[in-house]
């Protein structure tokens, strides 16, 4: 699986791995923690605009996955 490196600027890259988009970064502290999470060519535009909108990305794509798990969490003791 070839990775081709897009954007790499404050903080976050920007690859093309088979077709698809990933955002990676760094969420650790003291200890790095790369983080690689797909995103959509809607949202590779804005992650690349700014940090602050990088940042958005990111927040929305946690939010979306925490109400999934969230959700799924209901069902399972439903």
């Amino acid at each position: 699986m070839e990775e081709q490196i897009l954007f790499d600027d404050y903080g976050i890259e920007v690859l093309r791995k088979d077709r698809l988009l990933y955002l990676r970064y760094d969420a650790g502290e003291i200890v790095p923690n790369i983080i690689e999470i797909p995103i959509t060519v809607d949202e590779f535009r804005k992650a690349v605009k700014s940090p602050q909108d990088a940042y958005e990305v990111i927040l929305s794509i946690h939010n979306y996955e925490l109400r999934n798990l969230i959700d799924s969490n209901a069902q399972a003791k439903s």
